[in-house]
């Protein structure tokens, strides 16, 4: 959806991704670009046109709760968001990372968001993957 995917669960490798979610065909090629070392939020998928190279389509990535890129959520994405709550910090709205940090669906990262990172990293819920806002 505009260029994002999520859905996904957390650790998961770049080539489970490639081969379990995803169907090239013709003269289509799969590039992906990590935005921290490996496959998490922020991640750039790009469909080539193998022939010319030229870049068909471009997605990122987007794991709820993975603010840091690294494919998981915990601790990290927690302060990290604490920092974004507090004003310390800024994810650039409309971004992977605003989303996977929106854990209330409310469209800003704020101490509610905070207080579910908290309750993940407890263990006591755990997020749903596939909508935005939505706990288990």
């Amino acid at each position: 959806t505009g260029g994002l995917i999520y859905g996904l669960a957390q650790g998961i490798t770049a080539s489970e991704f490639a081969n379990n979610f995803v169907v090239v065909t013709g003269a289509g090629e799969l590039r992906i670009t990590y935005y921290n070392g490996t496959f998490g939020t922020g991640t750039k998928v790009e469909l080539l046109n193998a022939i010319t190279s030229s870049v068909l389509k471009t997605y990122y990535i987007v794991i709820f709760g993975d603010v840091n890129g690294d494919g998981l959520v915990n601790a990290a994405d927690r302060d990290m968001v604490k920092l974004v709550s507090s004003y310390q910090a800024v994810l650039p709205a409309g971004t992977s990372f605003a989303l996977a940090a929106d854990l209330t669906g409310d469209g800003a990262t704020a101490a509610f968001d905070l207080n579910v990172f908290k309750a993940v990293i407890a263990g006591i819920v755990s997020i749903d993957q596939t909508v935005p806002g939505k706990f288990q």
